[in-house]
C-alpha cells in the first residue's frame, strides 16, 4: 500500500533533520552538475583567499543550490543556474568579513558584484545575483531568484518548504 503523501513529506524531513544518515546533497536527481565557469573559478578563489569561509558553510551553499533547484523545478520555474549557484556560493559570505558594521547580505552582493566584474560576466546577470544576495533575507524576496535563494537556503537549514519537493531529493 502506498504511503499517504503528507507522511511521505514527514518521513523526508525527519530524515533530513538527522532521523537517519544523511546522503551526498550534489547526488541528487536533478540534471547536470555544479557549472563551472569563470565566474564560478573567480568565486572559489575570493572565498579560499579573502572570506575563508569554512567547510560547513560552503556544504550549506551547495546544498541551498541544490534545494532551490528542486525548489524551482517542482513548481515549474526556470532559474539561470550559472547565477542562482553563484548567489547560492556568495549568500552567507559576508558573515565571515571582518567587517561587522555593514549587513552580511550587503557584503556578499559586493562581493558578487566584484568576482562578476573580475570574470567579465554580464552585468544583468551579475545584478541579478547581487539583488537576490542582497534580499534574501527579506520576508518578501524582491526576486524570483532572491525567493528560490532564501528558500533553498531554509530548506537546508530548518527544513521549511521540504514538503514541495520530491522526499527522495531529501532522503539518502
Amino acid at each position: 500500500q502506498a504511503t499517504p503523501l503528507a507522511a511521505t513529506h514527514v518521513i523526508g524531513l525527519l530524515r533530513y533533520c538527522g532521523f537517519g544518515a544523511r546522503g551526498d546533497p550534489l547526488a541528487d536527481p536533478l540534471p547536470g552538475d555544479p557549472p563551472q565557469s569563470g565566474w564560478i573559478a573567480a568565486i572559489d578563489e575570493a572565498l579560499d583567499r579573502d572570506v575563508k569561509m569554512d567547510k560547513v558553510f560552503r556544504d550549506h551553499s551547495q546544498r541551498s543550490w541544490f534545494f532551490a533547484r528542486a525548489l524551482a523545478a517542482a513548481k515549474g520555474d526556470a532559474l539561470d543556474n550559472e547565477t542562482l549557484y553563484a548567489a547560492c556560493l556568495l549568500h552567507d559570505a559576508g558573515l565571515f568579513h571582518e567587517d561587522r558594521t555593514t549587513c552580511f547580505a550587503l557584503v556578499g552582493a559586493d562581493l558578487v558584484r566584484r568576482t562578476a566584474a573580475a570574470a567579465g560576466v554580464n552585468p544583468d546577470q551579475a545584478k541579478a545575483a547581487a539583488v537576490a544576495v542582497a534580499t534574501h533575507i527579506d520576508v518578501r524576496p524582491r526576486t524570483q531568484l532572491a525567493k528560490y535563494l532564501r528558500d533553498g537556503s531554509l530548506l537546508d537549514v530548518i527544513g521549511t518548504f521540504a514538503w514541495d519537493i520530491d522526499p527522495a531529493a531529501i532522503a539518502e
